[in-house]
């Protein structure tokens, strides 16, 4: 909430203090407007809604302390700052109790009154800030990402790690005990990589392949170039042309 932007009601039964305290709030840039009493400034509130509410302790109809209740019973997100007479202090402490920001004494100082709207635009606009950081927090924890599901800080660490690798060119080695999804982390980091993601995961598991079968799974082989090779056959790398080769239980070579 800016300056600009703040609605400020003010209610007092004395035209001369409304007046004049509209009048400083207007050349300031703040939205003003008046009620002469509770009653009054409710309906005003209903209709049209205020960030902050300026009222006089002693009015008729309905005095400030009134209003404040019915304020923060109904409009919780509004502030009261009460004007009280000097005599009234303990009353306006009290009230404070009840959900005041603050309180003016008379005679009014304007410089007073506005380092107090100031103090609650600065209160708002941190809450606001608070707020939008917990969205953008809530909104960045995600519960899953491509195939995997977790939601606790680590998790969140994979999801963000395999973003900014996915893209790269680099050899990417997977290091964990069996079952701790690698497999699913490699899927993942090809589907994020923009310039892969349409082209060939191409697979190999390691542990099942014989030593003399490597070198051909890998790289292809012509026909007849060894007892068995019948036809002409691609190797693993080149099926995976611009693709993703995943080598899984590579360390059984």
């Amino acid at each position: 909430m800016n300056m600009n932007g703040c609605r400020i009601l003010i209610v007092d039964d004395e035209p001369l203090v409304r007046k004049s305290l509209y009048e400083t709030l207007r050349a300031d840039g703040y939205i003003a407007s008046m009620a002469s009493n509770g009653e009054e400034a409710l309906k005003k509130i209903e209709s049209k809604g205020y960030n902050i509410v300026i009222a006089d302790m002693k009015m008729p109809k309905m005095g400030g302390i009134a209003l404040l209740k019915k304020i923060k019973s109904n409009f919780p997100q509004t502030e009261v700052v009460l004007i009280t007479g000097y005599g009234n202090i303990e009353t306006a402490v009290e009230a404070m109790k009840i959900g005041a920001f603050d309180y003016v004494t008379k005679p009014i100082v304007d410089t007073e009154i506005k380092i107090i709207i100031d103090k609650i635009i600065e209160r708002n606009r941190l809450i606001e800030e608070n707020v939008d950081l917990r969205k953008k927090l809530a909104s960045s924890t995600r519960d899953r990402f491509h195939k995997m599901i977790g939601r606790d800080s680590k998790m969140q660490k994979i999801y963000t790690m395999i973003e900014a690798i996915a893209d790269s060119s680099a050899t990417v080695l997977l290091s964990g005990d069996s079952g701790t999804g690698k497999r699913l982390v490699a899927h993942a980091i090809h589907v994020n990589d923009k310039r892969r993601k349409d082209k060939p995961l191409v697979e190999l598991s390691c542990g099942a392949l014989p030593e003399t079968l490597l070198e051909s799974e890998l790289f292809g082989h012509v026909k007849g170039a060894f007892t068995g090779a019948i036809k002409d056959r691609k190797g693993r790398f080149e099926q995976a042309d611009g693709g993703t080769v995943f080598l899984d239980e590579i360390d059984t070579f």
